[in-house]
């Protein structure tokens, strides 16, 4: 599935620039640059290299495969309050889903994987 226009329109939400993505995800420049030129397909990327990407843009891998997820995605539901509060509330929500994570695989750390 080629995603460029679903990967530049989440960039632009996220204000996140393609040097950003690059150092976010430590993923070749030219890979994500062929992304981004629909050059080449999403299922192209190796499993980490999906996961890497979907975290650094705060979504699922269905994201960029189902509409009904990017409906329900928590950077889209900010989208109501006027463009600076907006911005606000995605920053806010991106910030505490990372949190949430760390705080996930930090605990999986400690109490072992059950």
């Amino acid at each position: 599935m080629k995603i460029g226009k679903l990967l530049k329109d989440r960039m632009n939400l996220l204000d996140m620039s393609m040097d950003t993505l690059i150092d976010a995800t430590y993923i070749d420049e030219d890979i994500l640059q062929n992304l981004y030129d629909n050059k080449i397909d999403f299922e192209d990327l190796d499993e980490y290299d999906q996961e890497t990407l979907t975290n650094a843009l705060f979504c699922s891998k269905n994201y960029f495969i189902d509409e009904q997820e990017r409906k329900f995605d928590i950077v889209m539901c900010s989208l109501n309050r006027g463009n600076e509060q907006d911005n606000i509330a995605i920053k806010t929500k991106c910030k505490l889903q990372r949190f949430i994570n760390d705080f996930l695989f930090v605990n999986e750390l400690k109490n072992g994987s059950k």
